[in-house]
């Protein structure tokens, strides 16, 4: 009887503990919608409740309920250039936003739920190295659906997906 009080106990313990990471990833995340420092990071952090669709060379669709900031796109040229990006997005509820970050870790909001339509197109300046396309949300749910236009000049890689 003692041992299943211990078992029992330390079960307890240890999904209390597992809440309080998770909480406070997701409070971290949404912290970070604005905080620059952590955006311009090669590194990514989110926490996504639902994704459906997927991220190709050139096109991007999905559904979404999410908080952090995940990698799209790297766009590589040698010389300055430019991409055209069009979009049509549903933001349902929470904030939302896409981002360029340049090679000196400049940032540079291309769309942002309340600022922006809902469809149109935009431009992402690129100088010589290599743009970050992230997409950043606090407590986002939605449907986004990009299609960058072809630049020979730009070389497109997809994130890679971590399986």
């Amino acid at each position: 009887m003692k041992n299943i009080r211990k078992i029992t106990l330390l079960s307890l313990v240890v999904i209390v503990l597992l809440c309080g990471c998770a909480s406070s990833t997701l409070s971290k995340q949404i912290y970070d919608y604005n905080n620059d420092d952590v955006l311009k990071k090669e590194s990514c952090s989110y926490s996504y409740n639902e994704k459906l669709g997927s991220v190709g060379d050139m096109d991007a669709d999905i559904h979404f309920d999410f908080s952090g900031n995940d990698l799209l796109w790297e766009l590589s040229c040698e010389d300055p250039a430019s991409m055209t990006c069009s979009y049509d997005m549903n933001i349902e509820s929470g904030d939302f936003k896409i981002i360029a970050i340049s090679p000196s870790s400049d940032i540079n909001v291309l769309w942002e739920t309340g600022s922006s339509d809902n469809s149109g197109s935009f431009d992402i300046p690129l100088v010589n190295g290599t743009t970050m396309i992230k997409i950043v949300g606090k407590k986002a749910v939605g449907d986004l659906s990009l299609h960058l236009e072809e630049n020979e000049d730009v070389n497109v890689t997809v994130k890679p997906v971590n399986l």
